[in-house]
């Protein structure tokens, strides 16, 4: 991977941070950060978010699309198609 996709996905995580500490945490936030952390290569940080954002799932409605977004970002095609299916 080049270095300015690296810089580019750093400056998206440092954006998203931002927002979620000083704005309420929502479930696109929580998926946009769990996908830029992905495909920068954090990937603990993403399954941090992916699980933050299940547990957010658990508690009132979240489109299975932000679900599945973070496993694309990840490279877990075939859970990705299964969650944005509706069937996690």
């Amino acid at each position: 991977m080049c270095r300015c996709g690296l810089f580019l996905w750093a400056a998206v995580q440092d954006a998203i941070v931002h927002t979620l500490r000083h704005l309420a945490r929502s479930p696109e936030m929580l998926a946009a950060l769990g996908y830029a952390f992905a495909r920068a290569g954090h990937v603990d940080r993403a399954r941090r978010a992916l699980g933050e954002l299940m547990t957010f799932a658990a508690a009132r409605y979240t489109s299975s699309s932000l679900i599945a977004q973070v496993h694309a970002g990840l490279g877990e095609i075939d859970q990705a198609f299964t969650a944005a299916s509706g069937l996690t």
